[in-house]
């Protein structure tokens, strides 16, 4: 069962205090207007223990 977090292309919107970007499998990710960093499902338990939380994604965020 998918989260609210969880967009239909397999990535989750997460959300850290500090950070406007995060790097996985070497490909950079950059945080919105907003704060959020859309990234893939399998990302989230490593990028979790450097302080990331899922958050239900805004209505831009949603994948074309």
């Amino acid at each position: 069962m998918k989260t609210k977090a969880e967009t239909a292309a397999g990535r989750i919107a997460l959300r850290h205090p500090d950070a406007c970007a995060c790097s996985v499998a070497g490909r950079v990710y950059v945080a919105d207007e907003h704060g959020m960093f859309l990234v893939p499902a399998e990302a989230v338990t490593a990028l979790a223990a450097h302080g990331f939380v899922p958050v239900a994604p805004a209505p831009e965020m949603a994948p074309e």
